[in-house]
């Protein structure tokens, strides 16, 4: 073949296009219509399956605030209490003592 003469050929949707460029390098292309179909149809999806990934990621899911129940509440609460108790019984018993302390040094 000279150079920049092609040959076509086409069966059905397939196509075959060969040719020598300018250079003597041969050069092939063949297309096929229900694939190029298939790739704009897979290439459209793709995007779409993009856009909605990234509108995924920029709404954070909602906050799930657990507050306790009534009985949690009630548990609580008495901890605290018991807690409370606790360190004023401690505290007065280490009064007591200091207390105690200084009056029996002053009697001897």
């Amino acid at each position: 073949m000279p150079p920049g003469a092609s040959f076509t050929a086409r069966e059905g949707q397939a196509a075959l296009e060969v040719g020598i460029d300018g250079e003597g390098n041969l050069q092939v292309e063949s297309t096929c219509d229900s694939l190029a179909r298939r790739c704009i149809v897979l290439e459209t999806e793709l995007t779409r399956l993009n856009s909605q990934q990234l509108e995924e990621k920029e709404t954070p899911p909602p906050k799930l605030v657990r507050e306790p129940t009534g009985w949690q509440w009630f548990w609580i609460h008495t901890g605290r209490i018991l807690s409370a108790v606790l360190a004023l019984s401690v505290v007065g018993r280490v009064i007591k003592r200091r207390l105690n302390g200084k009056y029996t040094n002053q009697k001897q």
